[in-house]
């Protein structure tokens, strides 16, 4: 009998770390971060430090910005499903996963995606969508004044 126990005791010790992570996943009561408002959001990640935008949009333009501007296709081609579910998993219990040298692009854009498309609000709210609309007509007559500006002071008198 002392045998089997021994056994049993070592098996359990050998649980996977990722097994490990996963029944944490599953029996953590934090707040989720796909699918919330994103102030709140924002208001429940001032844990890791003042941020604008939550660590999942962060992390993932990050990312983009230093592997990811000169991929074709980026944002089109979808990333690996099951790596964008664990990764949503994982910020959603709470934890800060890191993107590594391995980590494909496209799953990157695909799981920012999905954080945009899982809020339930849109990033310009409804009540600021005719705002959002006037700025940018003044933004881009403004860019026109600007453009037409330089080629005026070129002609010949």
């Amino acid at each position: 009998m002392p045998e089997n126990k021994a056994t049993v005791y070592r098996t359990s010790s050998y649980l996977s770390h990722s097994a490990y992570r996963k029944i944490k996943r599953v029996l953590s009561f934090r707040r989720r971060v796909f699918g919330q408002r994103l102030e709140e959001t924002v208001l429940y990640e001032r844990r890791y430090g003042v941020h604008m935008a939550p660590l999942v949009v962060e992390q993932c333009v990050d990312f983009i910005r230093e592997r990811g501007l000169l991929e074709v296709g980026l944002f089109r081609q979808p990333g690996q499903a099951t790596l964008v579910k664990e990764l949503q998993d994982a910020f959603d219990a709470g934890e800060k996963p890191s993107f590594d040298s391995s980590t494909d692009v496209h799953t990157v854009a695909s799981l920012l995606k999905l954080y945009l498309r899982e809020l339930p609000e849109p990033l310009v709210p409804f009540s600021r969508y005719q705002d959002f609309l006037v700025c940018g007509k003044k933004i881009s007559s403004e860019r026109k004044q600007v453009s037409l500006h330089p080629a005026a002071s070129c002609r010949p008198c």
